[in-house]
């Protein structure tokens, strides 16, 4: 094997350095979910349609189902957008939650209202009570998985200033983290966003998003993985320009689940 050749991991080490998978090929191949003891547990995911996606793919593990490869229309009418009530498959509750703290004005950010959606909508500034009420009382064996904020793309491309983009993030995400610390006990796990697929003009947002959160998080009790870089290679078995059903989701719920684990 060359110097050069990505490392062949199969097994989960609580040693891996989970924020940094851009040289690791498989990961947790053979991991056995139920050593993290998922049904002990209630399971938080706030996110887009990517994190929403391995909110279902851990519903479906749990009952030891593959991942399904044609899910998105089931997801998108048990999932509104615009509701705080989310949904809730078993233990695990999903909230749209794309903008780190409240949506940004419209006329402001020249957002068409679809980038504009949020599950904390109605709650305006107290986005506290807004992830209170849907968190309930979480213990600290219960666990939160925060998805990627990519409604931040979004600023870019509509108002056409990275600046605008950039500036925005580096305020609300250390904010969003602070609260996320504050309110849940339990174990909270941040994944990055994902590397786009033919979509090299945005993929340059991800990639400073990615590092502003990593900045964030620095310091603080919260995991941070790498799925950008455990992706970046493997774009071309996305089912479109994001989405990933099937084998990778099913990776990357091991490998979550795998910090539950090491994280007891």
């Amino acid at each position: 094997m060359s110097e050069d050749s990505p490392v062949r991991q199969t097994s989960c080490d609580c040693n891996t350095t989970w924020n940094d998978l851009s040289n690791i090929s498989t990961i947790c191949e053979n991991f056995d979910i139920q050593e993290a003891h998922p049904n002990e547990r209630a399971f938080f995911f706030f996110g887009n349609s990517v994190n929403r996606h391995y909110a279902f793919a851990l519903a479906n593990a749990l009952k030891n189902l593959p991942d399904e490869l044609h899910s998105r229309g089931k997801e998108i009418g048990q999932c509104p957008k615009d509701s705080i009530k989310g949904c809730t498959l078993g233990n695990i509750k999903f909230l749209w939650k794309t903008w780190p703290l409240v949506p940004r004005n419209e006329a402001k950010w020249k957002l068409p209202p679809e980038h504009l959606l949020d599950g904390c909508e109605k709650f305006g500034s107290d986005i506290e009570k807004c992830f209170s009420e849907f968190l309930g009382s979480p213990t600290k064996k219960d666990v939160l998985i925060v998805g990627s904020n990519f409604a931040f793309t979004s600023i870019g491309e509509f108002s056409g200033n990275d600046y605008e983009l950039i500036d925005a993030a580096k305020v609300d995400i250390p904010i969003y983290v602070t609260l996320l610390e504050k309110l849940f006990p339990g174990i909270i796990i941040f994944h990055t966003l994902c590397p786009l697929r033919n979509e090299d003009d945005k993929q340059r947002w991800a990639i400073q998003l990615n590092e502003i959160t990593r900045k964030a998080i620095e310091g603080t009790r919260i995991y941070l993985v790498d799925t950008f870089g455990y992706l970046f290679n493997k774009t071309h078995l996305y089912n479109d320009h994001i989405h990933h059903p099937g084998i990778l989701s099913e990776q990357i719920v091991r490998i979550l689940m795998s910090i539950v684990k090491c994280s007891d």
